[in-house]
């Protein structure tokens, strides 16, 4: 039988006067045929049991914090999303995602769009997504937009949204020098 390692359901089978402990490993569901220790010389060695255990546990919760990444002047900067689990699950958990525009825009070049699965094997509790953020040297105020999850499967949502900050790191030109102020300093040569 599969499972993540993590021994969390017991079950206990009474056969024919007998009992018998069995030891699952937490998967979403569970079968098999065991034969129940002998406790007695009476009891018949050919006494089997089929046991099903449900999982019945919470999936775990998923979370994912807001980032902010520096914008750059060209080409792209690598903005990195982790998304966590608050415990290892024997089931495959899966989530779906996609940006939003907010301040910052696909079409306005900011950012490349992601709209995809993803997939936590079991016993995977934290994964990355990375998002593209493109550089370029306009003037402007720091830009924003979102990762959006959705459809979750063998997973809870915490927060359904994070928010990646594209912070500017462009400078306004200094303003140029008056000519009058030119033409003074020139005189005291």
């Amino acid at each position: 039988m599969k499972g993540n390692g993590l021994y969390r359901a017991w079950s206990v089978c009474f056969l024919a006067g007998c009992w018998a402990f069995y030891a699952y490993k937490a998967n979403p569901l569970e079968t098999g045929s065991h034969s129940p220790a002998r406790i007695g010389a009476d009891a018949p060695a050919s006494i089997r049991a089929t046991c099903v255990i449900r999982d019945n546990d919470p999936p775990p919760e998923l979370s994912v914090d807001d980032v902010s990444v520096p914008e750059g002047n060209s080409g792209p900067t690598i903005a990195t999303l982790t998304l966590s689990l608050s415990s290892p699950s024997g089931w495959t958990a899966t989530v779906d995602l996609s940006t939003a525009d907010e301040s910052a825009s696909v079409v306005g070049g900011d950012y490349e769009s992601i709209s995809r699965t993803l997939v936590f094997a079991s016993g995977v509790t934290s994964l990355s997504v990375q998002a593209r953020v493109n550089g370029d040297s306009n003037v402007e105020p720091d830009e924003t937009f979102c990762l959006n999850l959705s459809n979750p499967q063998h997973v809870t949502l915490l927060r359904s949204q994070a928010r990646v900050t594209i912070l500017n790191d462009d400078q306004p030109s200094p303003p140029p020098l008056k000519k009058s102020s030119a033409s003074r300093w020139s005189s005291y040569r």
